[in-house]
């Protein structure tokens, strides 16, 4: 038993872009919760402080430097 989070760090200018996405693959289906940086944080934080909060102890992202960051903060 898994929960899925969909965290994406894309700005809030993707936003009606990123909400297409979301309605034409289904994906609000997909995952238990929805993470968006619509704040516009560095990426790097905005990942770091939900995966923080949400207390993971697997995250997948395709952005190496990025999962170094996280890696070293947690």
């Amino acid at each position: 038993d898994h929960q899925l989070y969909l965290i994406s760090s894309r700005f809030s200018f993707l936003r009606p872009m990123t909400d297409r996405i979301l309605k034409q693959y289904k994906l609000n289906d997909v995952f238990d919760e929805l993470y968006f940086n619509y704040d516009n944080k560095q990426p790097h934080v905005f990942k770091t402080e939900v995966i923080k909060k949400l207390k993971l102890q697997r995250f997948v992202d395709d952005d190496l430097p990025l999962l170094k960051y996280i890696a070293g903060k947690k």
